[in-house]
């Protein structure tokens, strides 16, 4: 005989007098929602849920669709004693002899308050690519631990079948809905749908109504700076790839378009998706949170930096003159001067150091005319900070651009010099062993080689191995310098992607409120001496919480492995910094829509940039 689960609420408050219980019976599983306390007749009990039952209400609708069958009558209930919070039941259906029963407790979740029971841990990250992938990996978990815990329930039937997610989804959606279903039994009238919450959401999106008008030209202000952030310049990229302020500019216009209509659609969020609409809620909070934050935070250091604008511009000129100008220039000299006995060529050695102290003198001289306009710069840095401390960091990150625009120029002509030295050695190593490289095929061939090409080829060989000690030692310089400023921009891009997508709210959640953030369901054994067992949400963890943020350090950390900078610098390869759409996403998602939310399909429509 197998055993049937019965899931009963330990919310409910019971009476000393006999009550009807009602709910859903499944093929190994009761799901009791509540228990009507007036009404002692069954006939009465059951014309009072079919009147809610059969009512055209939408929230009603929603809440039946979930659930997959409307609720019945159970059984009766003849109250409990004061010690216990199990009443004695008698089920309508004899079928079910004695001691074939088993008592689950169950807090019933209130949905108004995005309490809900799931299989899956809740993915607060809607456009991760690897959702399908990890939900797998999830249910295969999920299936493991509820056999175990099934199997060592069932004392009285050691041959009972593992217990499967896909058999318990129906029982879980009706779980989340019993509290809805008890409060339109118990006051259809009065039943508002989302609370004190909804009416927060509706006062929001009231006021985002009485200010459209301005976010119509918001709007058409939105697409065109988008438009320019989009422009290609010289084959180089878009101009967002190129300047880190635009790239952020462009993040915060196209937040600004999608807020107002992310009001309407958490507002008319379906019930039907209840993790969809949490995962949607979830998301348009924590946004605003990181804007507002962000818009604190960089207040006040705009207020610190035009306070100090004079002393910080006079630091900034010693330090541009010092660090950009006099150590170069003092190093080129060095090099020029045969460093620590290394006899370079001298010829080659004194035109590189002419060019490079060329070029660092013209920025020199460009620099000095900008100098004194420093304390302007840094007001107007401090200024901009009124929209955010990630607008000032994009505008320092530029501003380290434009200074070292220099080096730039000067890595540029190193590496092509070093990195052709190189593809010439390689063409000579082939032509010594009798080879050569066969375009056409992609392939190198065996060839012979005349006399004249042998001594030739000898001639070059012994010119570059001359000539290359000074060749590397100039390129070092350069390439040194330029994995150090890349290394700043990372440093810097690393703090704008922690400020844009920190999960804040989601954090705050699930230390103030962790119920609202369910990563599965268990069940607690712990009074199964009592006769029944307890069903609880098991919250997210806090690795889930910043998934987000280990995939963006993930991607840092493979493009700017020491492995691969090693391995750009022996073979000449031109060294750039990761590309800003690799470390953005969306924490707001315009593609996906619920009947693609989690629990409907674990596919999604992805926007990660």
């Amino acid at each position: 005989m197998t055993i049937i689960s019965i899931f009963w609420p330990a919310d409910v408050k019971l009476k000393a007098q006999r009550t009807i219980f009602y709910g859903w019976w499944t093929e190994d599983a009761i799901v009791v929602a509540g228990i009507l306390e007036f009404e002692k007749d069954r006939g009465l009990a059951q014309e009072k849920l079919e009147r809610v039952v059969k009512s055209s209400s939408p929230i009603t609708q929603e809440l039946l669709t979930l659930s997959g069958e409307p609720p019945g009558l159970l059984g009766f209930c003849d109250g409990a004693a004061p010690a216990t919070r199990i009443p004695t039941i008698q089920l309508f259906n004899p079928k079910i002899p004695d001691n074939h029963e088993r008592i689950v407790l169950y807090k019933r979740p209130q949905i108004s308050g995005h309490h809900f029971f799931t299989l899956h841990p809740l993915h607060l990250d809607i456009t991760d690519p690897n959702r399908k992938k990890d939900e797998a990996d999830t249910a295969s978990d999920l299936n493991r631990v509820l056999s175990d815990r099934m199997n060592l329930l069932a004392e009285l039937d050691y041959t009972r079948s593992a217990v499967e997610s896909k058999s318990l989804q129906p029982v879980i959606n009706q779980l989340n809905v019993a509290y809805e279903i008890d409060r339109l039994l118990k006051a259809p009238s009065v039943y508002g749908g989302f609370g004190l919450l909804g009416n927060a959401i509706s006062t929001l999106r009231d006021i985002f109504r009485l200010t459209k008008p301005l976010w119509i030209p918001l709007r058409s202000v939105g697409r065109f700076t988008q438009g320019i952030c989009n422009l290609s310049v010289l084959g180089l990229g878009d101009t967002k790839d190129i300047s880190a302020t635009l790239q952020q500019v462009d993040t915060r216009m196209e937040q600004a378009t999608i807020l107002p209509s992310q009001v309407h659609l958490i507002q008319q969020r379906s019930r039907k998706n209840i993790a969809y609409s949490s995962v949607q809620y979830i998301s348009f909070y924590n946004c605003i949170w990181l804007i507002l934050n962000d818009v604190i935070i960089g207040t006040t250091v705009g207020l610190f930096l035009l306070e100090n604008s004079d002393l910080l511009g006079i630091k900034l000129a010693e330090l541009a003159r010092t660090y950009t100008v006099g150590t170069l220039r003092e190093t080129l000299i060095w090099l020029d001067n045969w460093p620590v006995g290394l006899k370079l060529n001298t010829e080659l050695s004194r035109a590189f150091c002419l060019l490079f102290v060329g070029l660092t003198d013209l920025w020199s001289n460009a620099l000095e005319t900008i100098v004194p306009r420093f304390p302007l710069l840094i007001a107007l840095l401090g200024m901009s900070g009124r929209l955010g401390l990630t607008v000032i960091l994009s505008i320092i990150s530029d501003a380290l651009s434009l200074l070292t625009v220099h080096v730039y120029c000067g890595y540029l002509v190193a590496t092509a010099i070093f990195s052709q030295i190189l593809s010439v050695f390689g063409s000579l190593w082939r032509l010594f062993r009798g080879k050569r490289r066969n375009v056409l095929r992609n392939r190198t061939d065996y060839w012979d080689y005349d006399l004249d090409q042998l001594l030739l080829g000898t001639i070059l060989f012994t010119l570059l191995a001359f000539l290359f000690p000074t060749v590397l030692v100039y390129y070092a310089l350069f390439a040194l310098a330029r994995v150090s400023i890349i290394l700043a921009h990372a440093s810097l891009e690393t703090c704008l992607a922690f400020l844009n997508h920190f999960p804040l709210f989601a954090m705050m959640l699930r230390l103030k409120d962790p119920s609202r953030l369910p990563g599965g369901i268990y069940f607690d054994c712990s009074n199964i001496a009592s006769g029944h067992i307890e069903l609880k949400n098991q919250p997210i963890s806090f690795g889930r919480l910043f998934s987000q943020h280990v995939r963006v350090w993930s991607k840092l950390a493979a493009h700017y492995d020491p492995r691969r900078l090693l391995r750009c610098l022996f073979t000449g390869a031109f060294i750039t910094p990761i590309q800003r759409y690799k470390i953005r996403y969306a924490m707001i998602s315009q593609t996906m829509n619920p009947s693609e939310a989690h629990g409907s399909n674990p596919e999604s429509k992805t926007k990660v940039e």
